[in-house]
């Protein structure tokens, strides 16, 4: 499924099997990342993308400072350590699938989103990237709001109408002419329509 070597819909059916355990997938926390990724491809991440990060919560009450080396002990007196970084399969797979990034041109020069809440009531995820942070807030029965930073072209942005703002945690702002000015040190800017202000945090958001 995660290749590509079989259809589609033999695909699916294997990440169906899987997840209702009638064959067997449970692997160690590495290979969950390819999981994730074939249950992303065949286009069921709101059905299951929770489900997977959910083996992780009874790890994470076992010890909160550290990533855990394995999920089941090769043999019963085996004991895992907490200190495997490549067993964070969530700080990468959970944003993305929130945020549903698809990266069209290297180094993240332009992007398509298509956001989900996967099931869940409401949702911040940020994605770190050379040109600064992508932020995308999601609420149930909300269009979701996307901070993209300028030298990132973000295709889809139109297409679904998402809501787009520029983080600007101390602004300076004044009216000319009617007009919205925002400015700081040796800039300013004119937002475009749909204005407003977010409660006490002085962040302009507009649409685009």
């Amino acid at each position: 499924a995660y290749t590509s070597i079989c259809d589609q819909s033999t695909a699916r059916s294997l990440i169906e099997k899987i997840m209702n355990e009638e064959i067997e997938g449970n692997v160690q926390p590495y290979f969950q990342h390819y999981l994730l990724e074939a249950i992303e491809k065949c286009g069921l991440k709101d059905k299951y993308t929770l489900q997977v990060i959910g083996r992780w919560k009874q790890s994470i009450e076992d010890c909160n400072k550290g990533l855990v080396e394995g999920f089941f002990a090769p043999e019963p007196t085996y004991r895992f350590d907490h200190s495997h970084a490549w067993g964070g399969s969530p700080l990468y797979s959970l944003p993305k699938a929130l945020t549903g990034l698809s990266i069209e041109e290297a180094g993240y020069k332009k992007i398509k989103l298509k956001p989900s809440l996967l099931g869940l009531k409401w949702a911040k995820a940020e994605i770190p990237t050379p040109c600064g942070m992508i932020i995308c807030e999601l609420e149930q029965g909300c269009k979701p709001k996307i901070a993209v930073p300028d030298e990132i072209v973000l295709e889809n942005d139109a297409e679904n109408g998402y809501i787009t703002y520029r983080i600007a945690p101390y602004v300076n702002y004044r009216i000319d002419n009617g007009r919205l000015v925002v400015y700081g040190s040796n800039w300013e800017f004119v937002p475009g329509w749909g204005i407003a202000f977010e409660g006490d945090t002085r962040r302009i958001v507009y649409t685009t």
